[in-house]
């Protein structure tokens, strides 16, 4: 079971790096084939894939870390601590050369049918393999493979170094969630109540009578 759930936590992360990826060079390409080639296929052309493949990466993003957050959680309250193991399996499949290679992989396919979508919503059709990469195969892959190389191997490194510091993220995660309850419980209804000194009731009724005086001294007829 812990293999499986590292065998997804490393997908998921490289896909989210592949997302990124794919985001980033589409952007490159299109900056540098202005700059380097005759004709850049990326020009006159609305960019819609970009703003979808950006968005749906960073909800990745946002569900990996509140995930990851509920988990740690639940190991910081417990005795087990199954996250850190998942954590360690994760970083091991998820080597540099892997993730950088499988990033590259899923990048590359990514940034095709992005170009493609773009053409699509226009009416148009990509007339060869070179036009979804700007109109040169050699500057759409090595913009790839470099930033590839680098979000890829940036994926491995988290995991290992979130691996490492898994102690002090629980002990922060548990802290912080103990310090919540305590604020929620000291601003109850009922927490107030109950902290009312004993003893408030007998003081008021004492101070209402000294008000009124002493009582009235006896008459004998």
């Amino acid at each position: 079971m812990r293999v499986s759930r590292a065998i997804a936590l490393a997908l998921v992360c490289i896909l989210i790096a592949a997302s990124l990826t794919a985001v980033i060079s589409h952007v490159l390409i299109d900056a540098l084939g202005d700059m380097l080639l005759a004709h850049d296929t990326y020009d006159r052309l609305g960019h819609a894939s970009r703003s979808m493949v950006l968005g749906t990466s960073l909800a990745g993003v946002a569900g990996l870390i509140g995930l990851s957050l509920a988990a740690i959680a639940a190991d910081a309250f417990g005795t087990r601590r199954a996250t850190r193991t998942t954590i360690v399996r994760a970083a091991r499949y998820a080597s540099p050369a892997a993730s950088a290679i499988a990033t590259i992989a899923l990048a590359t396919v990514a940034v095709a049918l992005m170009e493609v979508a773009d053409v699509a919503h226009t009416g148009g059709t990509i007339r060869d393999v070179a036009a979804a990469f700007g109109g040169s195969l050699a500057l759409g892959f090595g913009v790839i493979g470099v930033v590839g190389s680098i979000v890829g191997s940036a994926v491995s490194v988290l995991l290992r170094r979130s691996a490492r510091a898994y102690e002090t993220l629980t002990r922060a995660v548990r802290r912080l969630i103990l310090a919540i309850v305590a604020i929620f419980t000291a601003r109850s209804p009922l927490a107030t109540r109950n902290a009312r000194p004993h003893g408030t009731r007998g003081r008021t009724i004492v101070r209402r009578a000294a008000k009124r005086g002493p009582p009235p001294a006896p008459t004998f007829a």
